[in-house]
């Protein structure tokens, strides 16, 4: 017990640490190809340009990650989502994904988790990326544009760096980028 309590306490530092380098937030998940994928956005690196531009980095997990690293760290991770969890903070997502009152506090806490897991751990070969990118969103014309992005391996290793700007795209609904949209350009 004395174990776990001293685990809560270097993972609360950590967290609150790594809180002042990236805030990593859920956005949604989506599958394709087999696997789920979660998207999150850094908070802290969200930047206001010109008035409609919202320039954000991402980060896509695969829920096997996310799931194996929950399932390490159970204890820990829930009592963390615990501490966070409150009427000060709700996740905007779940505001936006979930009409119904009551499924949104069952939803609320599933994702508190899956935030507190990935800012605890994204830095660590447990839990790597599989795509981190840099997005310019147009909140008044909905429009998504990729500034850059990397790619992982399983193993966390970089693949493909890209730092060339896409064209504008459309975003569709009940995607990442839409959600995302939704996200920080109302809330």
């Amino acid at each position: 017990m004395k174990h776990v309590i001293l685990l809560i306490i270097v993972l609360s530092i950590s967290y609150c640490s790594t809180v002042k380098g990236a805030d990593w937030k859920y956005i949604s998940s989506t599958k394709g190809g087999g696997k789920t994928v979660i998207a999150f956005y850094d908070r802290l690196s969200k930047v206001k340009k010109g008035g409609r531009y919202i320039s954000v980095w991402v980060k896509l997990f695969s829920q096997e990650k996310i799931d194996n690293v929950h399932n390490t760290h159970k204890d820990t991770i829930d009592a963390l989502s615990k501490k966070i969890f409150s009427p000060l903070y709700f996740p905007p997502s779940v505001l936006i994904l979930e009409p119904d009152i009551t499924k949104r506090l069952q939803m609320a806490n599933i994702v508190i988790a899956m935030e507190v897991e990935v800012n605890l751990f994204s830095m660590s070969p447990q839990l790597s990326p599989i795509e981190n990118a840099h997005l310019l969103i147009d909140c008044d014309e909905h429009k998504i544009q990729t500034l850059s992005y990397y790619l992982y391996d399983d193993e966390g290793e970089v693949t493909q760096i890209v730092n060339e700007a896409s064209g504008w795209d459309d975003m569709a609904p009940d995607t990442f980028g839409y959600i995302l949209q939704q996200i920080l350009c109302n809330y």
